[in-house]
Order: C-alpha cells, then structure tokens, then sequence
C-alpha cells in the first residue's frame, strides 16, 4: 500500500468526539448522575436490532464495516467508500427506528403495572433511554460516518440525512410525555 493510501491520524477527529463525549457526560453528571444513564437492557434493544437489521440488508460488507468505522473516527480514510457510505447512512435511520421500538417496549411495560405510582417515572426514564441512544448513535456518529465515506465530488453522496431522523423521535417523545402527564394528572388527588 503507497503512503498516499494510508490512514492518518487525525487529532481533531479525535479532539472533537472527545469533546462532544465530555460535554454529555459532564451535563449527565452535573444533574443526576451517569448511572441513571445507563441502562444494559435499552443498550441492548437499540444497538442489538441495529446490528442485525445491518447484518441482514448488507451481510459481510457490514462486518468489514464495523472495524474500519471505529478506525475512521480518530483518522482520515485515504479514500471514500460508497458501500460504507450506504451502511452509514442506513445505521443512522435503522437506530432510531430501534430506539422508537425501545420506547414503545418500555411503555408497555411500564403501563401494564400501574398498580404502583410510585413506578411510572422510573418506567418513563427506562422507556426514554432507548430514544436517547439512539439520537446520540445516529446523529453524532452514524450521520460523521456517512459523511467520512462519502465523496464530496458526487452530488447524490454530499446530500444531508433526512430531517425525519429527527423529526419522529420528536413527534413521539412529545405524545409519549403528553400521555405521561394525563396519566399524573389522573394519579391526583384533588380532594385536598
């Protein structure tokens, strides 16, 4: 391989992931603490559906990708890769597609024992993570990676990630907490 061909470390990449990184778990750990971030069975729905949905629709290319993705995180690929562009970009929407099913698990899950007030909240941040993850996931990693492998001299490759990554976990955190306060509001007691 000529040295044209090889990967250079990039400082800033790696300066700006760990600034990004720092900066969300100083404000985790600034409010409530990091702990209540971190829950193993929303890890493994969002990221664990994602692997696999990537598994099935790209096989082999996708397992090539997985190494070569961290690697291009803290250095700069010698040249684009279109395949690897295509994972990225469909890493990016499959992930919120997987946080979204985290969430609606979760809810069901917190909803079916309403018996215990004292339960919906931590239900209710249980049920959120999974949509955190996998915002975080999509966009600072899947959608730098997109950008990474794609060439910046062909027009179809330079186009943005739909807005509607974002856009439907929004629309549904924004049901899910209006649901969330009709369900406190009829805990109450309004009898004084």
């Amino acid at each position: 391989m000529e040295n044209s061909q090889a990967r250079k470390f990039s400082p800033c990449r790696l300066i700006g992931f760990a600034g990004v990184l720092f900066i969300i778990i100083a404000c985790i750990a600034v409010g409530t603490g990091a702990l209540l971030f971190i829950n193993i069975p929303s890890l493994i729905v969002t990221f664990g559906i994602t692997f696999f949905m990537l598994l099935a629709a790209f096989g082999t290319d996708f397992l090539r990708f997985l190494p070569n993705a961290f690697l291009t995180l803290v250095s700069k690929n010698p040249k684009p890769n279109p395949r690897f562009a295509e994972i990225a970009l469909h890493a990016s929407r499959y992930i919120i597609g997987a946080g979204l099913i985290g969430t609606l698990i979760g809810l069901i899950q917190m909803l079916s024992n309403l018996s215990d007030p004292s339960g919906i909240g931590v239900g209710m941040a249980c049920a959120l993570l999974t949509i955190f993850y996998a915002i975080i996931a999509s966009e600072l990693f899947f959608a730098f990676l997109y950008k990474a492998y794609s060439d910046g001299n062909k027009p179809n490759q330079t186009k943005p990630l739909p807005l509607k990554n974002i856009a439907l976990p929004t629309g549904a955190i924004s049901l899910i907490l209006i649901a969330f306060f009709v369900m406190l509001i009829s805990f109450a007691d309004f009898n004084g």
